[in-house]
């Protein structure tokens, strides 16, 4: 259809009206049928440059600003004393070390503890970016920041408890305590027996000596070469004297020195059950827990499978890194022995640890044997001045012998009756079925300490107090593991690993630091 427009003196060409537009989807898709449709293109493979506000990639309140804050307001000499770098000299400067410890915890806190996943986070991750300004940090130099100096992280960790205590978020008026195993960074199948071991030595020793004499004979073996034999035999000898230490505690249990086996790669790891059954090496990490927030006031590993070693220096770790000892200490019956119970009343710690139940034990006990209720040991009365037991029968049990709880400190003293009194006696089938010989009773003598404790123990403010162990101390636990993932460790040697569960620990109360000013959820214990 054409149209023609006149208009005075003008004439002008008719032109075709404009298509109708589609009046639907559909039909403009059918107006389109076999035209290929145009899409804006995207280049993954391209490098593209463009400017970063560095300042801007985090928010005013992120936790990588709070963490780089808070370690301004710590005394780092210690590790900057080892700096040799200054001004008007020749030579690269080296990282600050108060971004190294930043980033450090900032991984920890997120469950990161490897060096390399660090230095990867560094060229993209907006906190990690923000906190080396664009310029990632090196694998190797996180690595050795890390190992570098035990004394100077327990100085940092320890300023971190006085900045928390001048806040009121440690008040060391209840501290709580619990160990943890933890797998070492080790396989079972390279534990090795004495003749093995020395066999090791012996080797590594050959390796050494053929260094030297190739660099005698003018073929200079390369530094890593030795450096690497050198470390060989200083581990192997390590898990020669690791291997006596070994010997002797088995010697002393009466379980076969011989049957001792520590592991080449990590010789100071051992053996420990773990919770679901079967062993693994491990080290029995020790944490104490103030009970304000939760934090952690003390860290140390021991090779001990048995947590009762570890009270007393955990109160006294508690006292180097916060000047003082807590009030109060808390801890599971694990802990509960007369050595506990009587250090810490020397010092002025008030203990509440539950002690054995020796009532249950007795009960167990009598219904092994098939002992009747009128006749368990309580229905039996003690002479002092005879020294003899009295049954209900009016028989008489004389002393036998005498025996020490080596844990409790508990003395028992066990009374045996005459065989003929027994078997003539109408009530051996109630007191004494399984036994032959007669009926054999004992009576306890509980140490002092040990008798205040389980009069503590047994009053309901001292349960009360107990029942908080799990709301603190457990979860503690539960966070280094399921949440900072601190499960197994990555370094090797007993120094080192501790130091690698400081760095968690200290990681987890400045996670509680930032949970309490609102900047982190969710929260740790509290």
């Amino acid at each position: 259809m054409e149209s023609t427009i006149t208009l005075p003196g003008i004439e002008l060409e008719p032109k075709p009206l404009a298509e109708p537009r589609p009046a639907t989807l559909a039909a403009a898709d059918e107006d389109l049928t076999g035209r290929e449709r145009r899409y804006r293109p995207i280049d993954r493979g391209q490098t593209v440059m463009h400017p970063v506000d560095v300042e801007h990639l985090l928010a005013e309140d992120d936790p990588a600003r709070h963490i780089w804050e808070l370690l301004g307001e710590l005394n780092l000499s210690r590790y900057r004393e080892r700096i040799r770098a200054v001004e008007e000299r020749a030579g690269r400067p080296p990282y600050d070390p108060r971004l190294l410890a930043s980033l450090w915890i900032l991984a920890y806190s997120q469950g990161i503890s490897s060096g390399h996943e660090i230095e990867r986070l560094c060229h993209y991750q907006p906190q990690y970016m923000w906190l080396t300004g664009c310029r990632p940090v090196s694998c190797t130099t996180l690595c050795e920041f890390r190992r570098i100096d035990p004394e100077a992280q327990r100085q940092m960790f320890a300023e971190v408890l006085g900045v928390m205590m001048d806040k009121g978020l440690v008040t060391l008026e209840r501290a709580f305590q619990d160990g943890t195993k933890m797998q070492a960074c080790a396989s079972a199948d390279t534990f090795r027996g004495q003749e093995k071991i020395e066999a090791k030595v012996i080797e590594a020793r050959q390796w050494i000596e053929q260094l030297e004499q190739q660099a005698q004979d003018g073929e200079k073996p390369s530094p890593q070469k030795v450096a690497a034999a050198k470390r060989q035999l200083e581990k192997r000898e390590l898990a020669r004297e690791e291997l006596k230490k070994l010997q002797a505690v088995k010697a002393k249990k009466n379980k076969g020195p011989e049957s001792a086996k520590v592991s080449l790669t990590d010789p100071e790891a051992r053996m420990m059950k773990k919770r679901h059954g079967g062993y693994e090496p491990s080290l029995n990490a020790q944490i104490v827990a103030d009970g304000e927030q939760g934090m952690v006031v003390a860290a140390f590993l021991t090779q001990s499978a048995s947590d009762a070693e570890a009270l007393i220096e955990g109160i006294r770790q508690t006292e180097t890194n916060t000047g003082s000892k807590p009030k109060q200490k808390v801890a599971d019956g694990g802990y509960a022995t007369n050595r506990n119970a009587a250090e810490t009343e020397q010092m002025g710690v008030e203990l509440y640890s539950p002690p054995g139940d020796h009532a249950a034990r007795s009960v167990a006990a009598c219904k092994r044997w098939k002992i009747g209720e009128a006749f368990r040991p309580e229905a039996f009365q003690y002479r002092e001045a005879e020294d003899c037991m009295v049954c209900p029968a009016g028989k008489i049990l004389v002393f036998g012998r005498r025996c020490a709880d080596e844990k409790t400190g508990e003395v028992r003293y066990s009374y045996e009756a005459k065989p003929a009194d027994c078997q003539g006696c109408p009530n051996k089938a109630q007191c004494c079925p399984l036994n032959k010989k007669g009926r054999t009773v004992s009576r306890a003598e509980m140490p002092p300490a040990m008798a205040r404790l389980k009069a503590r123990m047994n009053s309901e403010e001292a349960k009360a107090i107990y029942a908080k162990r799990k709301q603190v101390i457990e979860l503690v636990n539960a966070w280094l593991k399921a949440k900072l993932g601190l499960r197994q460790f990555r370094l090797q040697g007993l120094i080192k690993n501790g130091m690698e569960l400081l760095w968690a620990c200290l990681a987890f109360n400045i996670r509680i630091w930032l949970r309490v000013r609102g900047t982190l959820s969710p929260a740790p214990p509290g």
